[in-house]
């Protein structure tokens, strides 16, 4: 009997981690079902470029 329900979970850095089983296994805010694509699409919106996003953090 394996343990084949045990996931996966890659941290990337402190705030971001990866597992399968949590939207599709795309980067996430830690501890969180937010993906990274879900932050950068929110600034896109609000009117502030990737790059002024990045130079402000």
């Amino acid at each position: 009997m394996c343990c084949s329900n045990i996931s996966t979970k890659v941290a990337l850095d402190r705030y971001i981690e990866v597992t399968p089983e949590v939207r599709g296994g795309k980067p996430c805010i830690a501890g969180r079902w937010i993906t990274f694509a879900d932050v950068a699409i929110a600034y896109l919106r609000l009117g502030q470029s990737l790059e002024e996003t990045k130079a402000s953090n």
